[in-house]
């Protein structure tokens, strides 16, 4: 294929992910302030899904990154108001960050009687200042600390999940890896994938790609979330841009640049349960899906490709070819 460099200087500035394509499924708004980062709320769950990530794969990195909260989180809109007063503090004046909160929180209360109960309350009090001091720091409750000690239990008590992520110590382990490589069909974008474990092995000319899955939801019933999340186009996209790192970045250790065609690839999904007793499971997408992933992420890819192209954010591309409707197709394709 023909490369056009107009567009791979066009697109050069900005990554995408497989995460950034189930954005842009949602509509390419969603996309641009996914990719602008408009401010949110991080979501609790996240929190802690990251956390368990950190203590499995990077765990000297935890305690630099996380801390358990000392005093206890308050309940109800009072946490809310204090989480986004935190967030948002900065660069605001007092009454503007104040009312910001209070609006976030949803209060029917007035302002005036929620920060007046705020500032008397010594708990409330407590757990602001803490997050205060661990600015850098992201605060953890006592029941997220025993959530993640059930996760680490859960994993090493499952051989195979054992095995995978904290097993092959004689091959090349690596986790967190972050890989930019190039899409075949697509190479004016910029691909970006964080492989939470990579296993190359040498000797048997395999690479091993470890996901670890965090889930509220009972893991035998982690097919739902794996249709929900579109995980088997991640997982597609994952074992693309590693055979694009094998063949572009990877020196074998003899100095040798191998052949991608000679090595075997297996993907892995580690998904553990967060509802404190850490249930674990290991499954492999079947080639099927790995192969629908594929084809759904050139779709997406395409899409894409064009509101670069039109510079249109606000609408699908359906929008702007058939004058603003949008057609309703049963069995659609992808």
């Amino acid at each position: 294929m023909e490369i056009d460099r107009k567009k791979i200087a066009r697109y050069s500035e900005e990554t995408v992910s497989n995460s950034g394509l189930g954005a842009l499924s949602i509509s390419p708004r969603v996309y641009r302030n996914y990719k602008d980062r408009v401010e949110q709320a991080t979501p609790s769950y996240f929190n802690l899904g990251s956390a368990t990530h950190c203590k499995v794969l990077e765990p000297a990195e935890f305690d630099l990154r996380y801390v358990v909260s000392k005093h206890q989180p308050p309940g109800g809109m009072y946490a809310d108001f204090i989480n986004v007063l935190y967030r948002t503090r900065k660069g605001k004046d007092e009454k503007d960050w104040m009312a910001n909160a209070h609006a976030e929180a949803g209060f029917k209360l007035k302002l005036a009687t929620v920060q007046a109960k705020f500032e008397k309350d010594t708990l409330m009090q407590n757990y602001y200042n803490e997050l205060i001091d661990n600015e850098n720091r992201i605060v953890l409750t006592e029941s997220d600390e025993l959530a993640i000690e059930a996760c680490v239990k859960g994993i090493r008590g499952h051989e195979k999940a054992s095995q995978l992520l904290y097993g092959y110590v004689l091959s090349d382990c690596r986790n967190e890896l972050e890989v930019l490589w190039q899409h075949p069909a697509h190479p004016w974008f910029k691909m970006k994938s964080i492989f939470d474990r990579v296993i190359i092995d040498e000797i048997t000319k395999t690479i091993i790609l470890v996901d670890l899955k965090t889930t509220s939801k009972p893991v035998s019933s982690f097919k739902y979330s794996y249709l929900k999340y579109d995980y088997h186009r991640q997982m597609a996209l994952y074992e693309m841009g590693l055979k694009w790192y094998l063949e572009n970045e990877f020196t074998s250790a003899n100095g040798s640049k191998p052949v991608v065609e000679d090595w075997k690839f297996e993907v892995y999904i580690v998904a553990t349960q967060t509802n404190g007793y850490g249930d674990t499971a290991v499954y492999t997408p079947c080639e099927e899906d790995l192969e629908l992933g594929l084809k759904q992420a050139d779709q997406l890819l395409d899409r894409m490709a064009w509101h670069f192209d039109n510079d249109k954010w606000d609408q699908p591309v359906e929008y702007y070819t058939n004058d603003g409707v949008l057609t309703l197709r049963i069995n659609e394709e992808g």
